[in-house]
Protein backbone atom coordinates (compact mmCIF):
# COMPACT_ATOMS: atom_id res chain seq x y z
CA UNK A 1 0.00 0.00 0.00
CA UNK A 2 1.57 3.49 -0.87
CA UNK A 3 2.27 6.42 1.62
CA UNK A 4 -1.30 8.66 0.27
CA UNK A 5 -3.28 4.95 0.95
CA UNK A 6 -1.68 5.00 4.36
CA UNK A 7 -2.34 8.95 4.60
CA UNK A 8 -6.28 8.15 4.30
CA UNK A 9 -6.36 4.85 6.67
CA UNK A 10 -4.77 6.93 9.04
CA UNK A 11 -7.51 10.41 8.58
CA UNK A 12 -10.28 7.80 8.33
CA UNK A 13 -10.42 6.97 12.36
CA UNK A 14 -13.69 6.79 12.80
CA UNK A 15 -15.01 8.40 15.84
CA UNK A 16 -18.38 7.77 17.79
CA UNK A 17 -20.87 10.25 18.74
CA UNK A 18 -19.54 13.09 20.83
CA UNK A 19 -18.90 12.62 24.08
CA UNK A 20 -18.69 8.99 23.79
CA UNK A 21 -14.76 7.00 23.47
CA UNK A 22 -14.12 6.07 20.07
CA UNK A 23 -15.82 2.88 19.13
CA UNK A 24 -12.85 0.12 18.99
CA UNK A 25 -14.27 -1.37 15.86
CA UNK A 26 -12.05 0.45 13.49
CA UNK A 27 -14.01 0.74 10.14
CA UNK A 28 -11.01 1.79 8.28
CA UNK A 29 -9.82 -1.89 8.87
CA UNK A 30 -12.49 -2.90 6.92
CA UNK A 31 -12.02 -0.62 4.27
CA UNK A 32 -8.13 -1.23 3.45
CA UNK A 33 -8.95 -3.71 0.92
CA UNK A 34 -11.23 -1.36 -0.89
CA UNK A 35 -9.35 1.44 -0.59
CA UNK A 36 -6.39 -0.55 -2.25
CA UNK A 37 -8.19 -1.54 -4.62
CA UNK A 38 -9.60 1.88 -5.92
CA UNK A 39 -5.90 3.88 -5.44
CA UNK A 40 -3.71 1.37 -6.98
CA UNK A 41 0.16 2.40 -6.69
CA UNK A 42 0.32 6.19 -8.83
CA UNK A 43 -3.18 7.59 -8.59
CA UNK A 44 -3.81 10.20 -6.59
CA UNK A 45 -7.27 9.90 -4.48
CA UNK A 46 -9.41 12.50 -2.32
CA UNK A 47 -9.72 11.04 1.34
CA UNK A 48 -13.61 11.45 2.46
CA UNK A 49 -13.99 10.35 6.29
CA UNK A 50 -17.04 10.46 8.57
CA UNK A 51 -17.04 11.65 11.66
CA UNK A 52 -19.50 12.01 14.63
CA UNK A 53 -21.91 10.80 11.67
CA UNK A 54 -21.77 14.18 9.07
CA UNK A 55 -18.25 15.64 9.92
CA UNK A 56 -15.71 15.05 6.25
CA UNK A 57 -12.45 14.97 6.54
CA UNK A 58 -9.36 14.59 4.13
CA UNK A 59 -6.63 16.43 2.18
CA UNK A 60 -6.76 16.84 -1.81
CA UNK A 61 -4.66 13.62 -3.19
CA UNK A 62 -5.62 13.74 -6.98
CA UNK A 63 -8.86 13.19 -8.65
CA UNK A 64 -7.99 10.55 -11.40
CA UNK A 65 -11.44 8.03 -9.79
CA UNK A 66 -14.04 10.38 -8.50
CA UNK A 67 -16.20 7.22 -7.85
CA UNK A 68 -13.43 6.02 -5.34
CA UNK A 69 -14.73 9.29 -2.87
CA UNK A 70 -18.21 7.62 -2.59
CA UNK A 71 -16.99 4.13 -2.19
CA UNK A 72 -15.03 5.13 0.42
CA UNK A 73 -17.67 7.00 2.44
CA UNK A 74 -19.99 3.90 1.61
CA UNK A 75 -17.39 1.54 2.84
CA UNK A 76 -16.84 3.70 6.32
CA UNK A 77 -20.61 4.11 6.25
CA UNK A 78 -21.33 0.27 5.73
CA UNK A 79 -18.32 -0.60 8.64
CA UNK A 80 -19.37 1.72 10.82
CA UNK A 81 -23.18 0.26 11.01
CA UNK A 82 -21.91 -3.11 10.54
CA UNK A 83 -19.85 -2.62 13.62
CA UNK A 84 -22.48 -1.41 16.25
CA UNK A 85 -24.83 -4.07 14.35
CA UNK A 86 -21.71 -6.97 15.31
CA UNK A 87 -21.98 -4.91 19.08
CA UNK A 88 -25.37 -5.17 19.11
CA UNK A 89 -25.47 -8.34 18.23
CA UNK A 90 -22.62 -9.86 20.80
CA UNK A 91 -24.36 -8.14 23.49
CA UNK A 92 -27.34 -9.72 22.53
CA UNK A 93 -26.40 -13.20 22.60
CA UNK A 94 -24.00 -12.73 25.42
CA UNK A 95 -27.34 -11.79 27.25
CA UNK A 96 -29.23 -14.60 25.74
CA UNK A 97 -27.01 -17.18 26.81
CA UNK A 98 -26.69 -15.38 30.44
CA UNK A 99 -30.11 -15.79 30.88
CA UNK A 100 -30.30 -19.09 29.26
CA UNK A 101 -27.17 -20.16 32.08
CA UNK A 102 -29.14 -18.92 34.88
CA UNK A 103 -32.53 -20.52 33.79
CA UNK A 104 -30.68 -23.67 33.67
CA UNK A 105 -28.70 -23.14 36.85
CA UNK A 106 -32.42 -22.47 38.29
CA UNK A 107 -33.53 -25.74 36.70
CA UNK A 108 -31.20 -27.15 37.85
CA UNK A 109 -31.14 -25.92 41.60
CA UNK A 110 -35.57 -27.14 41.52
CA UNK A 111 -34.36 -30.89 39.99
CA UNK A 112 -32.30 -31.04 42.89
CA UNK A 113 -34.94 -30.03 45.59
CA UNK A 114 -37.60 -32.20 43.60
CA UNK A 115 -34.90 -35.42 43.48
CA UNK A 116 -34.36 -34.68 47.63
CA UNK A 117 -37.79 -34.36 48.00
CA UNK A 118 -38.46 -37.35 46.19
CA UNK A 119 -36.15 -39.49 47.90
CA UNK A 120 -36.88 -38.01 51.42
CA UNK A 121 -40.35 -39.26 50.99
CA UNK A 122 -39.72 -42.73 49.41
CA UNK A 123 -37.49 -43.62 52.25
CA UNK A 124 -40.51 -42.05 54.90
CA UNK A 125 -43.21 -44.33 53.03
CA UNK A 126 -40.49 -47.36 52.72
CA UNK A 127 -40.09 -47.04 56.54
CA UNK A 128 -43.40 -46.23 57.21
CA UNK A 129 -44.93 -49.21 55.21
CA UNK A 130 -41.68 -51.76 56.61
CA UNK A 131 -43.14 -51.13 59.77
CA UNK A 132 -46.79 -51.59 59.66
CA UNK A 133 -46.10 -54.97 58.30
CA UNK A 134 -42.57 -55.40 60.54
CA UNK A 135 -43.57 -53.53 64.13
CA UNK A 136 -40.59 -52.09 65.89
CA UNK A 137 -41.29 -54.13 69.05
CA UNK A 138 -39.13 -50.87 70.68
CA UNK A 139 -42.55 -48.74 70.27
CA UNK A 140 -45.00 -51.39 71.54
CA UNK A 141 -47.19 -50.85 74.13
CA UNK A 142 -48.73 -52.69 76.77
CA UNK A 143 -50.58 -54.72 74.67
CA UNK A 144 -48.15 -55.75 72.16
CA UNK A 145 -45.27 -56.26 75.30
CA UNK A 146 -48.28 -58.66 76.90
CA UNK A 147 -48.95 -60.26 73.79
CA UNK A 148 -45.22 -61.40 72.79
CA UNK A 149 -44.22 -62.55 76.73
CA UNK A 150 -47.88 -64.69 76.53
CA UNK A 151 -46.63 -66.54 73.31
CA UNK A 152 -42.84 -66.83 74.72
CA UNK A 153 -44.82 -68.57 77.92
CA UNK A 154 -46.80 -71.14 75.93
CA UNK A 155 -43.35 -71.34 73.60
CA UNK A 156 -45.30 -70.44 70.00
CA UNK A 157 -42.77 -67.83 69.45
CA UNK A 158 -39.60 -68.30 66.18
CA UNK A 159 -36.85 -65.64 66.91
CA UNK A 160 -34.35 -65.43 63.96
CA UNK A 161 -31.12 -63.90 65.45
CA UNK A 162 -28.51 -61.75 62.61
CA UNK A 163 -25.16 -62.44 64.36
CA UNK A 164 -23.24 -59.31 65.40
CA UNK A 165 -20.62 -57.12 63.68
CA UNK A 166 -18.98 -58.97 61.29
CA UNK A 167 -15.19 -58.58 60.72
CA UNK A 168 -14.68 -58.51 57.43
CA UNK A 169 -16.57 -56.16 56.97
CA UNK A 170 -15.53 -53.42 60.04
CA UNK A 171 -12.10 -51.46 60.35
CA UNK A 172 -12.63 -52.68 63.97
CA UNK A 173 -10.20 -55.54 65.58
CA UNK A 174 -11.05 -58.82 64.96
CA UNK A 175 -11.72 -61.30 67.93
CA UNK A 176 -9.55 -63.85 65.87
CA UNK A 177 -10.16 -65.39 62.80
CA UNK A 178 -11.76 -62.91 60.01
CA UNK A 179 -14.58 -64.21 59.26
CA UNK A 180 -15.64 -63.72 62.58
CA UNK A 181 -17.14 -61.09 64.80
CA UNK A 182 -15.60 -58.31 66.14
CA UNK A 183 -13.98 -57.66 69.74
CA UNK A 184 -16.18 -55.40 70.29
CA UNK A 185 -19.22 -57.28 69.33
CA UNK A 186 -18.43 -59.69 71.88
CA UNK A 187 -20.28 -57.56 74.48
CA UNK A 188 -23.18 -57.23 72.50
CA UNK A 189 -23.35 -60.63 71.55
CA UNK A 190 -23.16 -60.96 75.50
CA UNK A 191 -25.85 -58.74 76.50
CA UNK A 192 -28.17 -59.68 73.54
CA UNK A 193 -27.69 -63.64 75.43
CA UNK A 194 -28.64 -61.99 79.05
CA UNK A 195 -31.77 -60.32 77.03
CA UNK A 196 -32.89 -63.76 76.20
CA UNK A 197 -32.24 -65.35 79.21
CA UNK A 198 -34.42 -62.94 80.95
CA UNK A 199 -37.19 -64.16 79.43
CA UNK A 200 -36.71 -67.54 80.32
CA UNK A 201 -34.84 -70.28 78.41
CA UNK A 202 -36.46 -74.00 79.70
CA UNK A 203 -39.07 -73.96 77.12
CA UNK A 204 -36.18 -73.04 74.14
CA UNK A 205 -34.31 -74.84 71.65
CA UNK A 206 -31.44 -72.89 70.04
CA UNK A 207 -29.69 -73.73 67.03
CA UNK A 208 -27.00 -72.07 65.01
CA UNK A 209 -25.65 -71.30 61.19
CA UNK A 210 -21.91 -72.94 60.81
CA UNK A 211 -20.41 -70.07 59.51
CA UNK A 212 -17.92 -68.62 62.14
CA UNK A 213 -19.73 -65.24 62.90
CA UNK A 214 -22.56 -67.14 63.68
CA UNK A 215 -20.91 -69.66 66.02
CA UNK A 216 -18.81 -67.22 67.90
CA UNK A 217 -22.00 -64.62 68.20
CA UNK A 218 -24.30 -67.82 69.55
CA UNK A 219 -21.60 -68.88 71.73
CA UNK A 220 -21.36 -65.74 73.96
CA UNK A 221 -25.21 -65.10 73.86
CA UNK A 222 -25.18 -68.40 75.59
CA UNK A 223 -22.18 -69.30 77.04
CA UNK A 224 -21.60 -72.57 75.44
CA UNK A 225 -21.76 -74.32 72.60
CA UNK A 226 -24.92 -74.77 70.40
CA UNK A 227 -25.94 -77.05 67.58
CA UNK A 228 -25.32 -76.11 64.05
CA UNK A 229 -27.68 -76.30 60.79
CA UNK A 230 -26.09 -75.94 57.76
CA UNK A 231 -29.88 -74.95 56.02
CA UNK A 232 -29.43 -71.65 58.91
CA UNK A 233 -26.46 -70.57 56.29
CA UNK A 234 -27.55 -72.13 53.14
CA UNK A 235 -31.38 -70.51 53.35
CA UNK A 236 -32.61 -70.17 49.66
CA UNK A 237 -34.43 -73.35 49.23
CA UNK A 238 -37.57 -74.72 51.72
CA UNK A 239 -35.88 -72.23 54.83
CA UNK A 240 -39.81 -71.75 55.47
CA UNK A 241 -40.05 -75.46 55.68
CA UNK A 242 -37.11 -75.99 57.73
CA UNK A 243 -38.17 -74.19 60.60
CA UNK A 244 -41.33 -75.77 60.99
CA UNK A 245 -39.96 -79.05 61.23
CA UNK A 246 -37.29 -77.65 63.51
CA UNK A 247 -40.15 -76.08 65.58
CA UNK A 248 -41.81 -78.50 68.87
CA UNK A 249 -45.04 -78.74 69.80
CA UNK A 250 -45.34 -75.76 73.42
CA UNK A 251 -41.15 -74.93 73.00
CA UNK A 252 -40.17 -71.41 71.55
CA UNK A 253 -37.12 -71.93 68.61
CA UNK A 254 -34.49 -69.48 68.43
CA UNK A 255 -31.86 -69.73 65.13
CA UNK A 256 -29.02 -67.50 64.57
CA UNK A 257 -28.71 -66.91 61.09
CA UNK A 258 -27.99 -64.32 58.27
CA UNK A 259 -29.51 -61.50 56.95
CA UNK A 260 -30.19 -62.98 53.56
CA UNK A 261 -32.11 -65.71 55.45
CA UNK A 262 -34.12 -62.90 57.29
CA UNK A 263 -35.07 -61.05 54.26
CA UNK A 264 -35.46 -64.62 52.29
CA UNK A 265 -37.98 -65.53 55.13
CA UNK A 266 -39.99 -62.12 55.03
CA UNK A 267 -39.73 -62.25 50.75
CA UNK A 268 -41.75 -65.62 51.11
CA UNK A 269 -44.26 -64.27 53.70
CA UNK A 270 -44.91 -61.29 51.44
CA UNK A 271 -43.17 -59.46 53.73
CA UNK A 272 -40.97 -56.40 52.73
CA UNK A 273 -37.65 -57.55 52.37
CA UNK A 274 -35.67 -54.31 51.39
CA UNK A 275 -33.97 -53.58 54.24
CA UNK A 276 -31.15 -55.48 55.82
CA UNK A 277 -31.36 -56.50 59.41
CA UNK A 278 -28.93 -54.54 61.67
CA UNK A 279 -26.28 -56.54 63.71
CA UNK A 280 -28.28 -58.73 66.40
CA UNK A 281 -31.75 -58.01 65.23
CA UNK A 282 -34.06 -60.53 66.02
CA UNK A 283 -37.71 -61.03 64.44
CA UNK A 284 -40.60 -62.39 66.11
CA UNK A 285 -42.80 -64.82 64.69
CA UNK A 286 -45.50 -66.71 65.94
CA UNK A 287 -46.20 -70.44 65.08
CA UNK A 288 -48.77 -72.33 66.30
CA UNK A 289 -48.49 -76.23 67.10
CA UNK A 290 -51.76 -76.75 65.48
CA UNK A 291 -50.73 -75.06 62.30
CA UNK A 292 -47.47 -74.47 60.05
CA UNK A 293 -48.14 -70.65 58.81
CA UNK A 294 -45.70 -68.35 60.36
CA UNK A 295 -47.03 -64.80 61.55
CA UNK A 296 -44.41 -61.81 62.43
CA UNK A 297 -44.82 -59.68 65.64
CA UNK A 298 -41.97 -57.66 64.90
CA UNK A 299 -38.52 -56.64 65.24
CA UNK A 300 -35.90 -55.58 67.76
CA UNK A 301 -32.50 -54.37 67.10
CA UNK A 302 -30.24 -55.35 69.82
CA UNK A 303 -29.29 -52.21 71.52
CA UNK A 304 -33.35 -51.60 71.70
CA UNK A 305 -34.49 -54.33 74.68
CA UNK A 306 -33.59 -52.44 77.01
CA UNK A 307 -36.69 -50.01 75.79
CA UNK A 308 -38.41 -52.78 75.09
CA UNK A 309 -38.54 -54.82 78.84
CA UNK A 310 -38.85 -51.42 80.19
CA UNK A 311 -42.79 -51.19 79.14
CA UNK A 312 -45.19 -52.30 81.91
CA UNK A 313 -46.94 -55.33 81.68
CA UNK A 314 -50.69 -54.49 81.19
CA UNK A 315 -52.72 -54.55 84.10
CA UNK A 316 -55.02 -57.44 84.52
CA UNK A 317 -58.24 -56.49 85.98
CA UNK A 318 -60.01 -59.36 87.88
Amino acid sequence: MDSATSAILSECQWRGPAGLPDHPCQPSHFCNVFITFFSGRTAHHRSTCLSNGVEKHGAEIGGEKPGAVWVRSACFVAASVGCGMIRLSVHSLWDGCRSLLSLALLKKRELFLLVVSIYTTAVAAQGFLYERKIPDLARADQDKRGELLRHWQQGDLVVLVRHVERCDHSEAPCLDVEDGITSRAVAVAAELGGDFKALGLELTDVYTSPVTRAMQTSAYMFNSKVPQQDWLSNCKEAFHDEIVRHKKPHRNLVLVTHSECMNNLQDSLALPAYRTPHYGESLFLTLADSTTNLKVMGSLRAPDWTAFSSIPEPVRLP
